[in-house]
């Protein structure tokens, strides 16, 4: 594992108490064709992780940003993340 640098004065104007959060962050437009960013897989992959590996993904959480024009892909991503 290499952890990324931080720089001095964020360490600093933290008092040291920088953290890391448990999240897997996907930064992409949420769209069904062409290039895709796969959001419907990694949600389904993610909460069949959670249900079969629960003490290992205990605090984790998924983050999905990104805009669309494609309501209904949208929806499907909703759903399957839903519970």
């Amino acid at each position: 594992v290499i952890h990324p640098s931080i720089a001095p004065a964020m360490l600093e104007a933290s008092g040291g108490a920088l953290r890391k959060s448990k999240a897997i962050l996907n930064v992409g437009r949420f769209v069904s064709t062409g290039h895709t960013k796969n959001q419907l897989e990694i949600v389904q992959a993610f909460v069949l992780l959670v249900k079969e590996e629960p003490d290992l993904t205990r605090g984790w959480e998924l983050v999905l940003v990104g805009s669309t024009n494609d309501d209904r892909y949208v929806h499907q991503v909703t759903e399957a993340a839903r519970g």
